[in-house]
């Protein structure tokens, strides 16, 4: 039996990938006579190998069919991994893991809310991935939007998922993790719909940035592209503009006392309130802080905060890539390790200049909306945003 390249996209994502007595291929999101969630059902049989180097096993007696990668049963370890980076689109865990002893009836396993007491727990979900979260960002969330979780009969967390509130139309996605030995269960399918359902019945229009391989299954869910990003990195922020020109006339430090007005100018450009949030990043790394203003009025601004691994600057928001520049250069020259930023791909002109100071693509994101194909906020505006878990 020899699967299609959907097939292998699909199996490489958190999707139930089912396959019927007649080879016919679908994916758990979908509802179709022939297309199941399969993860309530029993295992009667054990794995068996097949044509095309694939693994397949009996899952009710109806004979549906589930494909997993042979290699990983020939490999015989629980902690095969990707080439690529870990994370939304990870390689599946070895087949051994459905038979562990807290992976019984998964399928049994609800769906609950988690708050700010859960940290602790939720962590590790992120660092496994290799995330920049700290538990602020976390307490940041969940105090400003929902929290959802799934846990093992024993308690155990291992997945979650959370939402962002903005005040305006829509709402973020963020934070769908599950940790490796329970993928592949549906769990990530069901936080999503959890989230999705929140911020529905708040009556917002879900967003979200997306790894391109999670793209897929988002699109199938309803989701629409908005634009596309890239996560930047340097090892060292202020030795990338060392020697550059000083502080220019219009830009300079943002204090408390202008968070006010940064806040109104923000919600033009971002598309929603977010004072929450800005005060909360102003705070967390006040040195890296700046605006830039012209008689009264401002005309950029860009925030920044500590990360688990590195500073991470942003949001970046400016009416031309000159003011752009200009900030960028002041808030990197403040951070003097290493420091990531997650650039709008369409802004060109920043690109070359972070590439002309030894910056690196590091990975990918799409912006999307659920059905909605345009963006509430304005992109020609935003340059970095403040980060594909934030918005």
């Amino acid at each position: 039996m020899i699967f299609p390249d959907y097939a292998r996209r699909l199996i490489d994502l958190d999707a139930d990938i089912v396959i019927d007595n007649a080879n016919r291929i679908s994916d758990g999101c979908q509802r179709g006579v022939w297309s199941w969630n399969l993860e309530r059902a029993p295992v009667t049989s054990r794995p068996v190998r097949c044509a095309g180097g694939w693994t397949r096993t009996r899952r009710s007696v109806f004979g549906w069919l589930r494909a997993r990668p042979r290699r990983k049963l020939d490999r015989g370890t629980n902690s095969a991994r990707s080439s690529r980076t870990e994370g939304i689109g990870a390689v599946p865990a070895t087949w051994r893991h459905l038979h562990g002893a807290e992976a019984m009836n998964t399928g049994a396993l609800p769906v609950h809310s988690i708050g700010v007491d859960r940290i602790p727990e939720l962590l590790p979900l992120s660092r496994e991935p290799g995330w920049n979260q700290v538990a602020a960002d976390w307490r940041l969330m969940i105090e400003h939007g929902d929290g959802f979780g799934i846990s093992t009969e024993a308690g155990r967390l291992v997945a979650s998922g959370l939402t962002v509130v903005f005040d305006g139309a829509f709402g973020w996605i963020s934070m769908i993790l599950v940790t490796r030995e329970f993928r592949r269960r549906g769990f990530a399918t069901l936080l999503m719909r959890s989230c999705m359902d929140a911020l529905q019945g708040r009556g917002l229009t879900p967003a979200l940035d997306a790894r391109p391989e999670g793209r897929e299954v988002y699109l199938r869910l309803g989701f629409k592209d908005i634009y596309h990003t890239t996560r930047m990195f340097a090892p060292r922020g202020c030795a990338a503009v060392a020697g550059e020109s000083g502080i220019q006339a219009d830009v300079r430090p943002m204090s408390a006392d202008d968070l006010p007005a940064v806040i109104a100018y923000d919600r033009t450009s971002f598309g929603a309130g977010r004072g929450y949030m800005l005060k909360h990043l102003h705070g967390r790394l006040p040195a890296a802080a700046f605006l830039s203003g012209h008689e009264g009025r401002i005309r950029g601004l860009v925030l920044a905060r500590n990360g688990r691994t590195c500073a991470q600057v942003g949001p970046l928001v400016a009416e031309d890539a000159g003011t752009a520049v200009a900030l960028l250069r002041h808030a990197l020259g403040a951070i003097p390790g290493p420091v990531c930023l997650d650039l709008a791909d369409h802004h060109h002109t920043i690109r070359a200049w972070l590439d002309a100071r030894g910056f690196s693509p590091v990975v990918p994101f799409v912006r999307m909306m659920h059905e909605r194909g345009m963006p509430y906020d304005d992109p020609r505006r935003v340059f970095v945003i403040a980060g594909p878990e934030l918005g």
